[in-house]
């Protein structure tokens, strides 16, 4: 009731989960425009600087994206993992905004790349823990001594890490 209340007072409507906003609000949006010129030259220059920084990410994460998705094709099928689709993590419609100029929408763009990728690489990280598992039950099912060996190597790997929290300057124990 009170998120109905709100579309009709900011004058927008949901269809296929896709917001529409008035005719009335996207006049509205583009009076608030900044121009491209005035937003480039307005900037601050370490803004200006550090861009090459932030867009030269653009390299590791695309091969990130690549390698994952390779990852997941190779690996998810082999041990019955459920595939993620990358398209549930990846929404581009900031850019959709009446209100951005050219490089902010590019920007926004980049951003919602950037933050998709990592929210979808990491669900296929935490879902290949269950590829891990799959692996430990198969190897150990056929070799029962290495089962012994990591229950023996697990506890030893916590007593060494309670051992290592506990002496560390300022601890209580």
């Amino acid at each position: 009731m009170a998120l109905t209340k709100r579309r009709i007072e900011l004058n927008y409507r949901v269809h296929d989960d896709i917001v529409h906003f008035e005719q009335v609000v996207i006049a509205r949006h583009r009076l608030l425009k900044t121009r491209l010129s005035s937003y480039i030259l307005g900037a601050r220059p370490v803004m200006i600087l550090s861009a090459p920084a932030i867009y030269a990410l653009i390299i590791p994460l695309v091969l990130l994206d690549l390698f994952v998705a390779v990852y997941q094709a190779a690996c998810f099928s082999v041990y019955g993992i459920p595939h993620l689709r990358r398209s549930d993590y990846l929404a581009f419609d900031r850019g959709q905004l009446a209100f951005l100029n050219a490089l902010e929408k590019l920007n926004c763009e980049y951003c919602a790349y950037a933050n998709g990728l990592l929210a979808y690489v990491r669900e296929v990280a935490s879902r290949g823990a269950e590829l891990t598992e799959a692996s430990a039950k198969m190897f150990l099912g056929v070799q029962p001594v290495v089962s012994h060996a990591l229950v023996v190597g697990n506890t030893v790997y916590r007593n060494l890490s309670s051992a290592c929290i506990s002496t560390r300057p300022g601890s209580r124990t």
